[in-house]
């Protein structure tokens, strides 16, 4: 699916929080992703989406995961902690992070304290 919001969810306890694959012009906002068995937030060649204001906490992988293929993507005012073995993980190129609030990144750049 492309141009839809995911706005106010909680989402605890499953096997990975958000999973998008190939979606464009997504907006992920004020989510609670917690205590997930995988990543909260996990985007697979996905570009120009806005991950904005979330909870992400606790969850057994990356909190926020953008892969290789995944470009232009805004990541904006998250708080990210507790999760293993990044809050956020950026491996693709142009992504925007402005004000995320977490602990541990890849690359180190991400997250203020």
């Amino acid at each position: 699916a492309n141009n839809h919001t995911i706005l106010s969810n909680k989402i605890k306890e499953n096997g990975r929080g958000i999973f998008l694959r190939q979606p464009f012009n997504m907006t992920i906002a004020k989510n609670k992703i917690a205590k997930n068995i995988g990543r909260g937030i996990d985007l697979i060649n996905s570009d120009n989406n806005t991950i904005k204001r979330n909870k992400i906490l606790d969850n057994g992988d990356v909190g926020i995961f953008l892969d290789i293929d995944s470009d232009e993507n805004r990541v904006l005012f998250n708080r990210v902690f507790g999760n293993t073995p990044f809050d956020i993980q950026d491996e693709g190129t142009d992504n925007v992070f402005k004000g995320n609030r977490c602990g541990t990144s890849s690359p180190a750049n991400i997250c203020i304290n």
